[in-house]
């Protein structure tokens, strides 16, 4: 008898051992996903030369228990930033509203460690995003022999008062020319190496590209003024 109910026992012994092992398997299971670190990737802004005027998303891998975040930048800028969440807090926007520095290899990553709300934490070493800037304007630009050279993407602004801003594009055989305004009412015209108005089709818009006539030659010139006195910004120059 006692060998009979031994083995009867037994077994219940085996599915017991085996309900615990799967119990403590599930709880491990549950603890490793509630300990995953916290971690944050870029979702924009992914191309290896972006504007001066960056405004980039990072997103993080659960949502955020404190709102305050904050970036740095090597090299170290003085340029004014603001980061703000989305009302999920698990999506950063880092804007920069002055420009970075033209032609500049930047490495960003987190000033301080921010933590989730499951208490998972992202410090400043964990992650960082490589960005290149395109070129920036370098004053003084205002007249022909001081014009900044481009050949392919430039940056500048104009500042209140009468600025002008000068641009030689060096391509040898330019077939199209962009441009773009950014918070401001710019006026541009373009001149061939003798100085000569180049005939454009139609009116230049604030935001266009523009065919070239096929006899033009590099290099011409591009000045660029504020259309009302007072008026700043900034604003993006190309050919190609």
């Amino acid at each position: 008898m006692r060998a009979a109910s031994f083995c009867r026992t037994f077994p219940c012994l085996f599915v017991l051992m085996g309900m615990l092992i799967y119990l403590a398997g599930g709880c491990t299971l549950l603890n490793t996903v509630d300990n995953a670190p916290l971690t944050m990737r870029r979702i924009t802004h992914l191309d290896d030369t972006e504007t001066v005027y960056p405004q980039l998303q990072y997103v993080f891998s659960a949502p955020l228990a404190d709102s305050s975040v904050s970036f740095s930048f090597a090299p170290a800028t003085g340029s004014r930033y603001g980061v703000f969440l989305n009302p999920t807090h698990d999506t950063a926007t880092l804007r920069c509203i002055e420009a970075l520095d033209g032609n500049t290899r930047y490495v960003i990553r987190l000033e301080n460690p921010v933590v989730a709300v499951n208490g998972s934490r992202c410090y400043p070493a964990d992650d960082s995003t490589v960005l290149f800037t395109y070129d920036l304007e370098q004053e003084p630009n205002d007249v022909k022999a001081s014009a900044d050279l481009f050949s392919s993407v430039i940056f500048g602004t104009v500042s209140e008062g009468a600025d002008i801003d000068v641009f030689r594009c060096a391509a040898t055989n330019p077939r199209f020319f962009t441009l773009q305004s950014i918070d401001c009412q710019d006026s541009f015209y373009i001149v061939d190496s003798t100085g000569t108005p180049v005939s454009l089709s139609r009116q230049i818009k604030q935001t266009d590209t523009l065919t070239l006539p096929s006899g033009l030659q590099g290099p011409f010139y591009v000045y660029v003024l504020s259309r009302e006195k007072g008026w700043e910004g900034s604003y993006r120059l190309g050919c190609r």
